[in-house]
């Protein structure tokens, strides 16, 4: 899963490692991950399992006799009521045990795709520092195989004033020189 590691610079474990803990995206992704964790769980709770409610009550009321037309001494009463019930769904046709797997289905979509995209932003970084580190080698190179050339226009051009070689010969190399220094500026722009 951290592929990158096998290419040995810390410095870009590094990158990766905040990249990974600051992304928005990965954020999203694992809170929608979380959700359908949370959906699947609730309803594989209230599906699979039975559910049992239970309830207690107690009321204290006040019989009096006179309002009944009766004679005598008004009385308390206590009453109290107690209820058990118990809920099941039976899957006879199996639509719930279907359900279920499409919720499981969906939290393994939604990992999937967590995973899918901390390897995009990966990948992304890891080209990224790469194209980087070979344009900044393209521009060394270049630099120095500029430095090369203008040392051999100079010896061409002593070589012209002693009479050992053509103007045709420096007026080539002139141009190989600006060519390769034409070409650096367009190296840094893409860097």
């Amino acid at each position: 899963p951290q592929w990158w590691s096998e290419l040995g610079s810390r410095q870009l474990d590094k990158l990766i490692a905040e990249a990974l803990q600051a992304s928005p995206t990965l954020a999203a992704a694992e809170a929608t991950l979380r959700q359908a964790q949370e959906v699947y769980a609730a309803r594989a709770g209230s599906t699979l399992y039975p559910q049992v409610n239970a309830n207690l009550s107690s009321q204290s009321q006040r019989f009096s006799p006179s309002a009944s037309g009766q004679t005598g001494d008004a009385r308390d009463f206590n009453l109290y009521n107690a209820g058990l019930s118990m809920h099941y769904t039976f899957d006879l046709a199996g639509g719930t045990s279907r359900d279920l797997e499409s919720l499981a289905a969906k939290v393994d979509y939604q990992r999937f795709k967590l995973e899918g995209a901390k390897l995009t932003l990966a990948t992304s970084i890891v080209t990224t520092a790469i194209t980087r580190a070979n344009l900044t080698a393209q521009i060394q190179a270049m630099e120095a195989i500029l430095g090369s050339q203008e040392k051999q226009l100079g010896v061409t051009q002593e070589r012209v004033r002693l009479g050992q070689a053509i103007p045709d010969d420096v007026l080539a190399l002139q141009t190989q020189v600006e060519q390769t220094r034409a070409s650096i500026p367009l190296l840094r722009n893409q860097l």
